[in-house]
C-alpha cells in the first residue's frame, strides 16, 4: 500500500511538472509571437505551441527521465564541485536540487533509475557519493533550526597555543536535543552590518569556545554588540569519504572484498597461506592459543592463513563472546609468528580504540606499536602530549598501528593485515577508509555483530536507500559465502561465529538468543542468588510498572518522562544501599532528553544522600594509605614497555593524560594505583554511567536499569508511533549489556507495543517493589 501511494504521488508530481513546462512553453511562444520579427520566426514559434489536452503516461515518464538525467549530471559531474573545503561556503555550495530533494524527503528522485542504487563492481562509488552528499545536506538543514538571535558573546581570558583570542558563548540546552557540535565546526556572527566567521575550539558542557579563523578576522567587540549566531558543520569527514571513493575507483582488490567472487572459494583453497600455523612450532604461542575456545582458535588460524582472499574475513561476535579478545590474540599471533608483517587496527570510536590499545599493552607481547590520534582535543602546546606530535611518516617504522577509521585515511603505508572492530557500527564509505590501505595480497578482517546497532544516519531517506547498512551486515545478507546454512552453519573459510557467551546470566541472554542468534549461544554467566533474594525478584529480567507522562521540548524531537526518571533513581539508591557500587550499575534510555533529566535529578539527590552513603560505606584508613599518588608513581616508576616505545617519554604519564576511561589490570603496582584512585573517586562521587542505547554499545555492567519513556495518549492502552521501542537492534543492545540483572522501568502499554516487548513480558517478572 505504501509503495502504491508513493507511486501515485510521484505520478501526480510529475504530471504537474509536465503541465508547468507546457505553460512556460506557451508563454514563451506568445512572447515570441508578439515581438517584432520576421514572419518566419513568428510562424516557427507558433508551431512549437503544444496543444492542450490530458497528459499521457509516456509524457510523464519522458519528463521524469529528462529531469532525473539533469539532476544526476549536476550531482555527479566531476567539474561541478558540490562540496568545497571552505566551511563557510559549504552550505551554499551544495546544489539547490540536492537541498530541495532532502527538504521534501525526495532523495530517491535524485536518481530514480534502479541501476544507480544497485551497487555493482563497475559503479559502486557513484551511488555512495550521492547518498553522502544528501546526508551532508540534511545535516546543514537540520543545523539551521538552532540558529540563535540577538545573543551576547563574552571574551575568554585564555589564549590558545598560537596567541589567538578565544571567545565563549553559553548555548543553554545544547545537550537537550541540539545537533552535536564538534571541534572545527564554524560559528557565524552577524551584527546586522557585517558577518564574521570563527572556528570552534572546544565544547565544555553548554559552553561553546571559539577562535578567529585567521589573522584577518576581526576581534569581537563584546561590550557593545549583540549578534545573530549560526553554526555550520565542517563536513571534513564527507570530504574524506568522497576523496577516498574517487581514489579507489577501479581497484580490483577492493571489488573482490565488496562483491562476492564466483571463483573465490577455489582461489582460497589454492592460495598459499600468509602464515601457516602448522608450519611453525612455538610452545609459547601454542600455549596462548590453547587458552582460546574452539571457535576462537578457528577464527585466529583462518585469519593468519588468510584463506579468504580475495574476499575479506568476518568475525561475528554476539554479546559477551570474547570478540575483542579474539582480535587481540590474532594480532599477537601474527606479530610473533611473522616478523615482517605490518598490522593496522581500526574502529569507529576513540573509546574502542583506546580499549584495544590498552589490552595489547597489558599483554606485554608487542614492542613496536603506536596509537595515532587527532590533535583536535588539545587547545595549547602545553597540553599536547609529545606522543601525539609524531609525524605520520614516522608511523612507517611501527609494525602495529592503532587508530580510528577516519585517521586511517591519512596513513600512507600499506598493511598486510587490517582489523576493523565494531564494524557493524560503520557505514560502507567509513569502512572503505582503512580498506584503501590494504596490500594487494593482504587480509582484511571485519569484527562485529550485525544484530546490534548499525551506522548513525540522520536522514531517513538516505538510511533506507542503503547508507544505513554496514558492510558487515550487507555481506552477511546478500552473499552466499557469508550466509548461514541450516545444517552446517557458516563457512569457516570466510566467517566464524563465536557462540560461548561469558557475560550474562542464561535467563537474560536466552531472550536475545532466541530472537537474534538462532538459539545457538551457550550462556556461561550466572547471577548471584543473594541479589534476587534481597530484592524479592523471581528472575534477572524485571519489569517495574510506572504510570508516567512523556513530554518534549521546543525544537526537539527527543522525549522525557519525569516520573520514570524518579523511579529509576529510586532503584539506583536501593542498589547503593545493598552495597552495589556505581561502577557496577548503568542506566540506559533511548532518548537524549531523558538522559539529561536523569543526570540532573541524580545531581540533586546526591546533595542530600551523599553524606549518608559516605558514612555507611566509608573507605577505611588502611585502604587510603595503600592508594599511591599516580603523579609520584609516574615520576618514580615508569613501565618497562610503553605504547609508543620512544626513549625519554614516560609511559604512565601517557596513559594518565592521553587515554580516557582507563580499565587497567591489577598486575602492575603502577596500574593498580591508577585503578584504585579512579575507583575511590567514583565511590565517593556516587555517579553511575547514564547514557543512551547508542552510546552504551560495547559497554557492560552488572545491573542495567532501562527507562523506556514512552506512554499512551488519551488514557488508551496503546502507544502510537512507538519509535525506538520497535527497533530490534536497540532492544538487543539494551538487554544484553547486563551481567546479573535488568530492570525495565516503563508504562504497562510498552509490553504490548510490538513482538519484542511481548517476548520480554513472557521471560520477565513484575517488580513487587513500590516507591
Amino acid at each position: 500500500m505504501v509503495s502504491e501511494r508513493r507511486r501515485e504521488k510521484d505520478r501526480i508530481y510529475w504530471a504537474k511538472q509536465e503541465q508547468s513546462a507546457q505553460k512556460r512553453a506557451q508563454k514563451q511562444a506568445q512572447k515570441a509571437a508578439n515581438t517584432p520579427s520576421t514572419g518566419k520566426k513568428s510562424n516557427k514559434a507558433k508551431q512549437h505551441v503544444p496543444e492542450k489536452g490530458p497528459v499521457s503516461a509516456k509524457q510523464i515518464e519522458t519528463a521524469k527521465r529528462h529531469a532525473n538525467d539533469r539532476k544526476w549530471k549536476q550531482l555527479c559531474d566531476s567539474n561541478n564541485e558540490l562540496i568545497t573545503k571552505n566551511p563557510e561556503a559549504r552550505c551554499s555550495q551544495i546544489s539547490k536540487d540536492v537541498r530541495k530533494a532532502v527538504e521534501l524527503k525526495r532523495v530517491r528522485s535524485l536518481a530514480t533509475r534502479d541501476r544507480y542504487f544497485k551497487m555493482n563492481p563497475d559503479n559502486y562509488h557513484e551511488p555512495l557519493k550521492v547518498l553522502l552528499t544528501a546526508e551532508e545536506a540534511y545535516e546543514h538543514i537540520d543545523m539551521r533550526k538552532f540558529d540563535q538571535k540577538r545573543k551576547r558573546i563574552r571574551a575568554s581570558p585564555i589564549l590558545n597555543a598560537r596567541g589567538q583570542q578565544l571567545y565563549e558563548y553559553d548555548l543553554i540546552g545544547m545537550s537537550k536535543g541540539h545537533p552535536k557540535l564538534i571541534t572545527g565546526d564554524t560559528v557565524i556572527l552577524d551584527n546586522g552590518r557585517e558577518q564574521e566567521r570563527y572556528e570552534i575550539e572546544r565544547i565544555e558542557g553548554d559552553t561553546v569556545i571559539f577562535k578567529q579563523t585567521s589573522k584577518f578576522a576581526k576581534y569581537i567587540d563584546v561590550s557593545r554588540n549583540v549578534y545573530d549566531i549560526s553554526f555550520v558543520q565542517s563536513g571534513s569527514s564527507y570530504d574524506r569519504y568522497i576523496k577516498n571513493l574517487d581514489g579507489i575507483k577501479g581497484s580490483k582488490r577492493i571489488q573482490g572484498m565488496l562483491f562476492e567472487q564466483s571463483t573465490s572459494l577455489a582461489k582460497a583453497k589454492g592460495r598459499a597461506p600468509k602464515i601457516s600455523v602448522q608450519g611453525t612450532s612455538n610452545a609459547f604461542l601454542d600455549n596462548r592459543l590453547s587458552r582460546c575456545n574452539k571457535l576462537q582458535r578457528q577464527a585466529i588460524e583462518k585469519i593468519m592463513e588468510a584463506s579468504c582472499r580475495p574476499n575479506l574475513y568476518i568475525l561475528f561476535g554476539p554479546p559477551g563472546t570474547g570478540k575483542t579478545f579474539t582480535v587481540v590474540e590474532a594480532v599477537i599471533q601474527i606479530y610473533k609468528r611473522n616478523p615482517t608483517t605490518k598490522i593496522l587496527i581500526c574502529s569507529g570510536s576513540n573509546i574502542c580504540v583506546d580499549d584495544l590499545a590498552l589490552i595489547l599493552h597489558e599483554s606485554r607481547q608487542i614492542n613496536k606499536m603506536i596509537r595515532l590520534s587527532s590533535l583536535v582535543h588539545y587547545n595549547s602546546l602545553e597540553t599536547i602530549p609529545k606522543y601525539f606530535t609524531l609525524e605520520h611518516a614516522e608511523a612507517r617504522s611501527y609494525r602495529v598501528v592503532i587508530t580510528t577509521n577516519m585517521m586511517a585515511s591519512k596513513l600512507t603505508v600499506k598493511y598486510d593485515y587490517i582489523f576493523v572492530d565494531e564494524a557493524g557500527h560503520a557505514h560502507i564509505p567509513e569502512t572503505m577508509l582503512p580498506m584503501a590501505k590494504l596490500k594487494d595480497d593482504g587480509c582484511f578482517v571485519l569484527a562485529g555483530d550485525p544484530r546490534q546497532l548499525g551506522p548513525v544516519i540522520k536522514c531517513f531517506e538516505v538510511q533506507k536507500l542503503g547508507l544505513g547498512v554496514s558492510l558487515l551486515e550487507r555481506l552477511m545478507l546478500k552473499f552466499k559465502i557469508y550466509a548461514r546454512k541450516k545444517k552446517v552453519g557458516y563457512n569457516p573459510e570466510f566467517i566464524t561465529k563465536l557462540i560461548d557467551s561469558y557475560r550474562c546470566d542464561p535467563r537474560i541472554l536466552n531472550l536475545c538468543n532466541q530472537l537474534f542468534y538462532h538459539d545457538e549461544l551457550n550462556c556461561l554467566g550466572k547471577t548471584p542468588p543473594s541479589i534476587l533474594t534481597m530484592l524479592k525478584f523471581n528472575g534477572p529480567l524485571v519489569f517495574a510498572e510506572t504510570i508516567g507522562h512523556e513530554s518534549t521540548m521546543n525544537r526537539s524531537t527527543s522525549r522525557q518522562n519525569v516520573k520514570e526518571a524518579n523511579v529509576c533513581l529510586d532503584y539506583l539508591f536501593l542498589l547503593y544501599k545493598m552495597g552495589i557500587s556505581p561502577d557496577q550499575i548503568g542506566i540506559i534510555t533511548p532518548y537524549v532528553l531523558q538522559r539529561q533529566q536523569l543526570v540532573e535529578k541524580l545531581d540533586k539527590r546526591l546533595k542530600s544522600f551523599k553524606p549518608f552513603l559516605d558514612k555507611r560505606f566509608k573507605i577505611s584508613e588502611v585502604q587510603k594509605k595503600t592508594v599511591v599518588n599516580s603523579t609520584s608513581t609516574n615520576q618514580a616508576k615508569p613501565l618497562s614497555r610503553g605504547l609508543h616505545m620512544k626513549h625519554g617519554l614516560n609511559d604512565m604519564d601517557f596513559l594518565e593524560r592521553a587515554l580516557t576511561q582507563l580499565k587497567l589490570s591489577a598486575q602492575a603496582k603502577q596500574e593498580s594505583a591508577i585503578t584504585a584512585n579512579k575507583s575511590q573517586a567514583r565511590a565517593t562521587d556516587w555517579h553511575c554511567k547514564i547514557d543512551t542505547v547508542d552510546a552504551f554499545q560495547g559497554n557492560e555492567r552488572e545491573v542495567i536499569i532501562i527507562s523506556t519513556v514512552r506512554t499512551p495518549i488519551n488514557n488508551s492502552d496503546v502507544i502510537s508511533n512507538p519509535g525506538f521501542l520497535t527497533d530490534a537492534k536497540r532492544f538487543n543492545v539494551a538487554i544484553s549489556r547486563a551481567k546479573w540483572l535488568v530492570i525495565v522501568v516503563g508504562h504497562p502499554a510498552v509490553l504490548k507495543c510490538c513482538k519484542l516487548w511481548k517476548k520480554f513480558a513472557e521471560h520477565s517478572c513484575v517488580s513487587p517493589l513500590k516507591f
